[in-house]
């Protein structure tokens, strides 16, 4: 199997994972404490949710795609801020190897780039929640 193909298997579970994650402190909160709100109101919020962000989940990955690559935007969905931290990380990543986005050399920089935005945004975000 190659790169693309494991990404993309890699990638669905790992992104299937990260929404189920999401939803775990409200279905907690739910059955803890009897506090599920009515269909109404959870359908209007992701009306509301919608309206705002449509547009971006339709653009970014569009956008973005052909600098991150398959694993990169599986990696950079889950993870955030893909403007403000993980594109300037593969544009480095890929510039200091003498790499070319949309390559397969690219792409493996870009993964390597946007991996390691992660570990340090992790570790700063860690740090100074302790601090």
């Amino acid at each position: 199997m190659d790169f693309t193909k494991k990404s993309v298997r890699i990638g669905t579970i790992t992104t299937i994972l990260a929404i189920v994650a999401n939803f775990l402190p409200a279905i907690y909160v739910s059955i803890a404490y009897d506090a599920m709100p009515e269909l109404s109101v959870l359908l209007a919020l992701w009306g509301i949710l919608a309206a705002t962000y449509f547009f971006s989940w339709v653009v970014q990955p569009i956008s973005f795609f052909p600098a991150l690559g398959t694993a990169g935007t599986y990696m950079s969905f889950v993870a955030g801020s893909i403007g403000d931290i993980r594109i300037p990380a593969i544009t480095m990543a890929q510039k200091a190897s003498g790499t070319e986005a949309a390559t397969p050399k690219g792409d493996v920089m870009a993964v390597i780039g946007v991996a390691a935005s992660v570990v340090v945004s992790f570790l700063m975000v860690t740090l100074f929640t302790f601090i």
